[in-house]
């Protein structure tokens, strides 16, 4: 199965995950930022990895974290000694197929996940419906860029980013203008590496 596949190499990334990623950081702190804001005590991560997030919360938030990789989850379990002032729950799941009930979170936060999955797509109507009417949807992924030569770029680097760290380069915003029971709230790039961005967080509310 491709789980089992994306699994095995998350598996093998753990132990240094935190230092390969850490370019990932300013993404987490602004999405931290944005579930401050609103003001959400409740969020179900999914693709938890090592927990690099935890550190961005409010105190007294619920975090129900998920990864298909019990070596990343082995990660995150070691940080939540660190965080007393947060509820920290970790659980293994198929985030494609999770065993949630419909309208059950206030947020739903993807913060490296769209671009590992199989199927992106069946990822995001999921995790719009674990989350309550009006509740946030969080992404953050790379996506193609618009111009010819980053297309060309991210469709040429696709099979080795895949095969190395199991991760894809060339999703398309399409997938987002194509979700029917959500409004976008935000798109802002984030993860900056000299002029140019890794990735964009998108902020979804769930409509129906």
């Amino acid at each position: 199965m491709i789980v089992d596949e994306k699994a095995q190499i998350y598996n093998k990334l753990s132990s240094f995950y935190d230092k390969l990623f850490f370019v990932l950081k300013p993404g987490h702190k602004r999405a931290g930022e944005y579930i401050k804001e609103q003001g959400i005590e409740d969020v179900l991560e999914v693709g938890v990895g090592t927990g690099l997030t935890f550190c961005h919360y409010a105190p007294g938030t619920r975090v129900i974290g998920g990864d298909m990789s019990l070596g990343m989850l082995e990660g995150a379990k070691k940080k939540i000694s660190d965080f007393p002032h947060l509820s920290i729950e970790l659980k293994q799941l198929d985030a494609q197929n999770m065993d949630f009930d419909d309208n059950q979170f206030s947020c739903t936060y993807a913060p490296s996940l769209l671009s590992v999955v199989p199927n992106p797509k069946k990822l995001l109507h999921e995790m719009l419906r674990v989350t309550k009417v009006g509740g946030k949807v969080i992404v953050i992924s790379h996506f193609q860029g618009d111009r010819k030569q980053d297309a060309l770029f991210s469709k040429a680097a696709n099979p080795l980013t895949q095969r190395l760290f199991g991760f894809r380069t060339d999703l398309s915003m399409e997938l987002i203008d194509q979700l029917e029971n959500a409004k976008v709230v935000a798109v802002e790039k984030v993860n900056p590496v000299g002029p140019y961005y890794l990735s964009h967080m998108v902020i979804l509310e769930k409509t129906s």
